[in-house]
């Protein structure tokens, strides 16, 4: 098997965590541009969550009426 050092998977993990912070950033600039202030980028994130659980739970609940039907 491999033979990964701490200091490796540290190093990769810091890595992973600098691109994350860079895209919050390019992310927060662009809204900025656009416009829009943090919090309504994060209601507009909560919205569309919000929406395709809505749309998820409504494929739940229909589901088992689509398999009685079609017997």
């Amino acid at each position: 098997m491999y033979n990964i050092s701490p200091e490796f998977i540290q190093q990769h993990r810091d890595e992973l965590i600098r691109a994350a912070e860079q895209e919050r950033l390019v992310e927060s600039l662009r809204a900025e541009e656009a416009g829009r202030s943090p919090v309504n980028v994060v209601i507009a994130e909560i919205g569309r969550q919000m929406v395709t659980i809505g749309q998820r739970l409504q494929e739940m609940n229909d589901a088992p009426n689509r398999n009685f039907s079609e017997s």
